[in-house]
């Protein structure tokens, strides 16, 4: 798929702010199966299941699911974190 015909689907809701911006939580999707099938996610689940083994697979559900909330600190952190790998990723 041409990178301009997809987008970065979530597998668990962007709602969840925890996994949010989790790296393991995003995968590169077809328009279609992220934006008319809202996912696809009786494919992307047992997909993304297999690809991470299930005791990361439900860490990162229980992560999601935790009342804890993402801090301002914790967020600036990751956003330089995403900026250096972004860099390293268009030389």
């Amino acid at each position: 798929i041409p990178w301009k015909a997809g987008d970065i689907g979530h597998c668990i809701s962007r709602r969840y702010i925890n996994t949010r911006f989790d790296l393991d939580n995003l995968r590169f999707q077809c328009q279609e199966c992220n934006r008319v099938l809202h996912g696809n996610y009786k494919v992307y689940y047992p997909k993304l299941e297999k690809e991470l083994g299930q005791e990361k697979y439900q860490k990162m559900w229980q992560k999601a699911r935790s009342g804890d909330k993402i801090s301002t600190p914790e967020l600036e952190i990751l956003l330089e974190k995403y900026k250096n790998l972004l860099k390293t990723l268009k030389k």
